[in-house]
């Protein structure tokens, strides 16, 4: 099968092999779902697939001359009229080495009502030798006009396993950590790949750390240095980045940890901690009253927002251990 290399997502490698396989492609193709589902991996490894292995490293970098790549561009991050206009005259042209061209638009909903205009009328007739692939997050954000001339294809969310056998197969990870980075990666590839960031992993030992020695605990000096500590590491990740989700990650590493003292209050004896290395730690707080799982995914989404809002990691650090204490609720 042309497309079996890739992870995820089977119903749509199975149907885009037999569209190859066949040699029935549809004209127009719009890919839909969350980020890091996959879909710009199967975009570049549907066009290795129509224009032959052996433009393989020109299409991974996306120098083939038959590959139109479109992102959105600009402070306001839109696909600009200009940009659609210019993609129509080079579709004009015939390809120059391979038999067809195609054309790849990431995050197709972000077009203004001429930019959709413009691209509906190149969808509309398209040449013979043109494939469109729409690459969408929200797509009930595209035009309507437009999604009724794709054939649509969903993506779903990746099952742990498959973004474990992932991580372990392209990038060497070690099976036990490559089962616990996809326990938390929310079905997203792009969300696991950003846990092998060293960086990252620094960060995410040092909040732990705050856990192991201050959860379920009255905030005392001590805490309040190292929450002023890890917000500079934290402001200096951000910021090189552009906005990363940091501390969605943190934020999820205090949920996995409620739920480690649940199952262990459950299973003094258990194996399926997330946190197996801190057992210790943990054990040391089992004793003690807990949030419910419900009151830490709460917490989790309103420090979430007031993330999002700019409100810096050691305010928000020092809010949900000490929201920890007064709503312990079991």
């Amino acid at each position: 099968m042309p497309l079996s290399h890739l992870f995820g997502n089977a119903h749509v490698q199975s149907t885009l092999s037999a569209f190859i396989l066949g040699d029935k492609i549809p004209s127009v193709l719009l890919f839909s779902g969350h980020k890091g589902t996959g879909k710009a991996s199967f975009a570049r490894a549907f066009a290795i697939a129509i224009f032959g292995e052996r433009y393989e490293e020109k299409v991974k970098k996306l120098i083939h001359p038959d590959l139109i790549w479109m992102r959105p561009e600009g402070k306001t991050y839109m696909h600009s009229i200009a940009s659609v206009e210019a993609m129509m005259q080079d579709l004009l042209l015939p390809p120059f080495e391979a038999k067809k061209k195609i054309c790849v638009i990431e995050d197709a909903e972000r077009m203004t009502s001429y930019s959709s205009n413009a691209l509906l009328k190149s969808l509309e007739e398209p040449p013979s030798y043109v494939h469109f692939i729409l690459l969408v997050t929200r797509i009930e954000e595209v035009l309507a006009t437009i999604r009724s001339r794709c054939m649509c294809f969903p993506f779903y969310p990746v099952i742990d396993e498959e973004i474990a056998r992932f991580l372990q197969e392209t990038h060497g990870v070690a099976e036990d950590k490559a089962k616990k980075i996809a326990l938390i990666s929310k079905g997203s590839f792009e969300i696991a790949l950003q846990y092998l960031s060293q960086e990252k992993e620094e960060v995410r030992s040092q909040f732990i750390e705050l856990l192991c020695q201050f959860f379920g605990r009255v905030p005392s000096l001590p805490f309040f240095q190292q929450t002023a500590g890890l917000d500079k590491r934290i402001g200096h990740q951000m910021n090189e980045e552009g906005g990363s989700t940091l501390m969605e990650d943190l934020l999820e590493e205090y949920v996995m940890w409620v739920r480690d003292l649940h199952y262990m209050q459950e299973y003094p004896m258990g194996d399926n901690l997330y946190h197996m290395e801190y057992r210790s730690a943990l054990e040391a707080q089992i004793s003690h009253k807990i949030p419910s799982l419900e009151k830490a995914h709460i917490l989790c989404e309103q420090y979430r927002i007031a993330s999002q809002k700019g409100i810096k990691p050691q305010v928000i650090f020092e809010r949900i251990f000490v929201d920890s204490i007064q709503h312990q609720w079991t």
